[in-house]
């Protein structure tokens, strides 16, 4: 797993809320 992965799943999950 890498840190732009975490990142992007953060982002989606970020706006998606």
């Amino acid at each position: 797993m890498s840190l732009s992965v975490l990142m992007l799943l953060f982002v989606i999950f970020g706006a998606h809320e």
